[in-house]
């Protein structure tokens, strides 16, 4: 499905029919070149960008848990698919979403803030990842709208 051709009238971006996400199941989509992970947890549709901001693994791949969270594959870190908090010093990116004439819709997709984290290894060796600022946490989804 083409983001271009799938916009609602208030803005939303249409990203999969919603029976391709049933309970419990989950959806890779791309909109506008950005992958991003859509899961049913219990009934509730959640999106959360594909990649661990720590070191980029699959969050399509992980593992739900049932506190509305979701763990890394590679390395298990875990982000809120409410918020994209975590205990660990990383914030994923999240959507919030929505279920319209069959389909979820996720909200406007803008070009993501950006911000920076530094951190010394054990070695004492200095590391910076630049990581996507996740949508504030008063905007985040909290269950479909």
């Amino acid at each position: 499905m083409s983001a271009q051709d799938a916009r609602s009238e208030n803005g939303w971006v249409a990203a999969c029919p919603a029976e391709q996400v049933p309970s419990s199941a989950r959806k890779l989509v791309k909109l506008h070149e950005v992958e991003i992970a859509v899961f049913n947890v219990g009934g509730n549709v959640f999106a959360i960008d594909n990649r661990c901001p720590h070191r980029g693994g699959p969050l399509i791949r992980g593992y739900p848990d049932t506190d509305g969270g979701i763990k890394c594959p590679m390395h298990g870190w875990r982000f809120d698919l409410r918020t994209g908090e975590s205990p660990r010093p990383a914030q994923a990116t999240v959507y919030r979403t929505k279920i319209e004439n069959g389909l979820v819709y996720l909200a406007p997709l803008t070009e993501p803030r950006r911000c920076s984290m530094q951190w010394t290894d054990a070695a004492g060796r200095s590391s910076r990842q630049l990581t996507r600022t996740p949508v504030p946490a008063d905007e985040a989804h909290r269950g479909n709208e």
